[in-house]
């Protein structure tokens, strides 16, 4: 018999008996289920769309680099059919009620969710609950999932951009916890097998790395009830919870330099340097820093000398982050070095490029008339571009895995705001200019003698 999630009035009752509110915020409601699973519900849109995440806590400190990307296969799975519905089914019933499954995996945490119109809320409900409670685990579905690995971690190596970022993130965390990441790696792929998801599966299942975040409008006592009636059968685990934490990461070394054909021509070179933990007071001015500085290469690297088709700088969000100096599709192996130190030096010097005159040279501006309107595009890309209940429900899921604190995100604005020009001058020199970092780069065949950093 297909198993389904039935909820009984007693167990609607004991659900509302046993759930809590805190005042502690009074956007954010706080409850918590019979077995101790804390739940967020935000009041978000105007009651037309519905949307939830459940979390589990602990990401890659999990996993080990021989099984890296096992989470990832985890989560994939869940949305692949359960007891009572196929893959197929879930597809269908998506296309008709405009709704999906999501998840999402992280260095810290990972998450399970769905959203749907309200009119269709207890249908999908039912269906995500069974997905998350009693996934199918097809062996069909599962060696469908393996292929897409398979060619996913072809693509990485046959792309140079993509080849670079995994063999430096491969160095760069060496002995760290993040050596074991997120997604399936090229040695990993083999140890993915049909009974180590099942396995994995079955150890996530454990009530003390769980919440739950829910953002709509809801009648919180009716969502709490079937909240509990469908999760409160996770049990407590018994093996230690994984609370270590997370230590920086040191960037140096010798340069290196990979060799691929696609490369011919059009390398790809990056500089990292260590950057603040997402949890550092310096983190956000890093971000806007690093945008910055990205429009000042745009004007030296690629639009004065040509030697590169797109440059960027940005600060990866994690623990025990990098930062990059990246340039995509470089031609000239020769000069991006000195380019680079130009750009640096007018960022030093308080200064951003404002417009170019008729012979060329560039029309420096002082930062402080700029920044501003980049403090307002950070905000922008971050929040209001999320502004959606999905949107929501993320910032709230991300949040909780990073901080621990579902509205950290949100609180974030005004600091944003208090950014000043001696905060991006002394975070650019702290971490894009005093230390040395390590050079990375994928070149073409013999190219290798080319590059000069």
């Amino acid at each position: 018999m297909k198993r389904r999630f039935v909820l009984s009035a007693f167990v609607l009752m004991l659900a509302v008996i046993n759930v809590f509110a805190t005042k502690k915020d009074s956007k954010v409601r706080q409850y918590e289920l019979s077995n101790g699973i804390p739940v967020y519900i935000k009041d978000a849109g105007n009651g037309d769309f519905c949307s939830i995440y459940i979390i589990i806590k602990g990401g890659v400190t999990y996993l080990t680099p021989e099984n890296s990307g096992l989470e990832d296969a985890v989560f994939s799975m869940l949305s692949k059919g359960s007891a009572s519905y196929t893959r197929d089914e879930l597809k269908k019933y998506f296309f008709e009620t405009h709704g999906e499954f999501r998840s999402y995996v992280s260095f810290a945490g990972s998450a399970f969710g769905m959203n749907c119109l309200s009119h269709y809320f207890d249908d999908t409900f039912a269906r995500f609950a069974e997905a998350f409670m009693a996934p199918a685990f097809s062996q069909k579905e599962y060696e469908l999932l393996m292929n897409d690995y398979r060619q996913d971690v072809q693509e990485t190596l046959n792309d140079p951009q993509s080849m670079l970022f995994y063999y430096a993130g491969m160095m760069l965390y060496q002995d760290h916890p993040y050596a074991a990441k997120v997604s399936v790696t090229p040695d990993s792929m083999k140890n993915i097998t049909y009974d180590a998801v099942v396995s994995f599966y079955k150890n996530l299942l454990d009530s003390r790395r769980i919440s739950i975040v829910a953002a709509g409008c809801y009648d919180s006592e009716k969502l709490l009830g079937l909240l509990n009636g469908a999760f409160s059968g996770i049990k407590a685990g018994t093996s230690p919870l994984h609370t270590e934490k997370i230590p920086e990461i040191s960037v140096e070394g010798s340069p290196v330099v990979l060799v691929h054909q696609n490369a011919a021509g059009a390398a790809e070179v990056m500089r990292a340097f260590a950057s603040p933990s997402a949890k550092s007071p310096d983190y956000l001015t890093a971000c806007i820093t690093a945008a910055i500085f990205t429009d000042i290469m745009h004007n030296i690297v690629r639009e004065k000398n040509g030697i590169c088709y797109t440059p960027v700088s940005q600060v990866l969000n994690s623990d025990a982050p990098f930062g990059v100096e990246m340039l995509v599709r470089t031609t000239d192996l020769k000069k991006f070095s000195s380019a680079l130190e130009e750009c640096r030096s007018i960022l030093r010097s308080g200064k951003t490029i404002s417009s170019i005159n008729e012979d060329g040279t560039y029309v420096l501006e002082p930062l402080e008339k700029r920044l501003e309107g980049y403090v307002n595009r950070y905000i922008t890309s971050r929040y209001y571009s999320q502004a959606t209940v999905n949107g929501t429900a993320l910032r709230m899921s991300a949040s909780l895995i990073q901080f621990g604190d579902v509205s950290f995100a949100d609180k974030r604005v005004e600091t944003v705001k208090k950014i000043t020009v001696t905060d991006i001058e002394r975070v650019f020199d702290t971490y894009w200019v005093k230390p040395k970092g390590r050079w990375f780069a994928v070149v073409g065949p013999m190219e290798e003698e080319k590059i000069s950093f």
